[in-house]
């Protein structure tokens, strides 16, 4: 399985063209997927852990005096070689920022209405709140880091919104605002038992335009809808008023067609508002409502196949593309190019990637790979990708598309711009040509079945064409036309 932030940051670099960003990569991703609203995000694993052994006995309170969980050796320790998106409590890896030292609990703020089946336990409860506040301190150093402003941030604030146990292990969500009351933070706590850590959370600016959506995990009646990894498991989340209601709307499928095949929805039991449920992601959403007034829909998808177990079974699906492709199959492109289309798929379909075929791979006319790959879903439909790489050490696509169960093979592609694009003409045909404006005809010299093409001159490609051995016209093609978009 690869990093989260170094998948995040391959999408992003797709996102942007080549362009790869040095710093907070899952925070510059979500920023653009949220309508430029501002976000800033800590990544996994980069606080201190608070650990509680089970059997250490947590201070009786006298007045407002509560001292800090006692540190116990019984209790479960990090596991420094665990996988950070698996592990129940995520360890501390090399190169991680020191967290700022734990401030004892009875100089935190005492909480009240903390959500929550575990929000009796007090040895969870406390254990949670110490290692949010770190989270707290964790995201705004990593802001500044990255060339953000720093924020003054008012402990007195600091609010446990939910301690719920997630599968085998456990899930809070703090959150705090600065001084001034518009800068508002949150810090997800992950553990096992009353081992904590915490682990990153979304921060973002209040303005008016901020209170709508399920994106708001502030103030007194939150309505945010999001999902985090917890013990190598997805699970979302929902948090509502009380007295709101909340529909699942499960992840569509694909069809044979390559278009979108709705499930029914159903009602999402919300205890005091709040829902901590396994989900397998997709493009599952939630509504929240009270009345007939909808307060907001949201997302499940942030998480979709970076926080499973075991391998990534695309791995093998890719190698074995790679293995059965053209000789000189730039191996990273195709990498780069499934990678990416499961990020793009997440958008639409909750359906996996159930096979990888490389359709073409070849060089451009100055030497450099390209590549179209085509990823099987399991209603047989195949969403198509192509990638080219740029002299300046870039790379592009021009977006993928679906092709319907049974068509890959009869299907003539036409993929890229008017400086250049990929020709992947079907079985059987032997010969392509372009159709310029003015005119003009450009043959196209196929190699493995396909060809990467520079128009002549100033020309723009209208129409490609593909014939068979005796000159039959096969199929006919406007580029970057031809693909379903769900």
């Amino acid at each position: 399985m690869r990093p989260a932030d170094e998948v995040l940051r391959d999408v992003f670099a797709e996102r942007a063209d080549g362009i790869t960003p040095s710093v907070d990569v899952y925070g510059v991703f979500l920023a653009r997927r949220r309508r430029n609203r501002r976000r800033a995000l800590v990544g996994a694993g980069v606080a201190a852990a608070i650990v509680v052994g089970a059997a250490a006995a947590v201070p009786a309170v006298h007045k407002a005096d509560r001292s800090l969980p006692a540190l116990s050796p019984t209790g479960p320790a990090p596991t420094p070689t665990d996988d950070s998106l698996t592990a129940c409590v995520p360890p501390i890896l090399s190169g991680d920022p020191t967290p700022p030292p734990p401030v004892p609990v009875s100089q935190l703020p005492r909480q009240h209405d903390v959500r929550g089946s575990l929000a009796g336990d007090r040895a969870v409860t406390d254990a949670a709140l110490v290692a949010g506040w770190q989270g707290i301190g964790l995201n705004e150093r990593g802001l500044a880091a990255s060339g953000g402003q720093r924020h003054t941030m008012d402990r007195s604030s600091l609010r446990l919104r939910f301690v719920e146990r997630a599968g085998a292990g456990t899930l809070a969500l703090v959150t705090a605002a600065d001084k001034t009351g518009r800068w508002q933070v949150a810090s997800w706590v992950v553990g096992l038992g009353t081992t904590f850590r915490p682990t990153g959370g979304p921060s973002e600016r209040v303005s008016s335009s901020d209170r709508t959506g399920a994106e708001r995990f502030y103030g007194d009646d939150p309505v945010y809808v999001s999902a985090y990894p917890v013990c190598g498991r997805i699970f979302g989340v929902v948090l509502a008023p009380p007295e709101a209601t909340a529909t699942l709307l499960a992840a569509p499928h694909i069809g044979p067609d390559g278009k979108l095949v709705t499930v029914a929805a159903h009602a999402l039991p919300l205890t005091d508002g709040l829902a901590v449920f396994p989900t397998d992601g997709g493009a599952s959403k939630v509504s929240i409502t009270r009345g007939a007034t909808v307060l907001g829909t949201g997302s499940l998808n942030q998480f979709d196949g970076l926080a499973k177990p075991g391998p990534d079974p695309l791995t093998a699906l890719v190698d074995k593309a790679v293995k059965d492709a053209p000789p000189g199959t730039d191996a990273d492109m195709v990498r780069f190019v499934v990678q990416s289309a499961r990020f793009d798929l997440r958008d639409v379909t909750g359906d996996p990637i159930t096979g990888v075929r490389v359709l073409w791979a070849g060089r451009t006319n100055k030497g450099l790979p390209a590549v179209v790959v085509a990823m099987t879903l399991p209603s047989g439909a195949a969403y198509v990708s192509d990638r080219t790489a740029h002299s300046d050490g870039t790379s592009g696509g021009s977006g993928g598309g679906m092709v319907p169960a049974g068509q890959l093979d009869r299907t003539l592609y036409a993929l890229g711009n008017r400086s250049g694009f990929i020709v992947v003409v079907p079985k059987g045909a032997t010969r392509a040509e372009v159709q310029l404006t003015g005119g003009g005809v450009q043959q196209v010299a196929l190699r493995y079945g396909g060809a990467f093409v520079a128009p002549v001159g100033r020309a723009t490609p209208m129409n490609v064409r593909a014939f068979d051995k005796d000159g039959n016209l096969l199929a006919e093609q406007v580029p970057n036309e031809g693909l379903v978009h769900p």
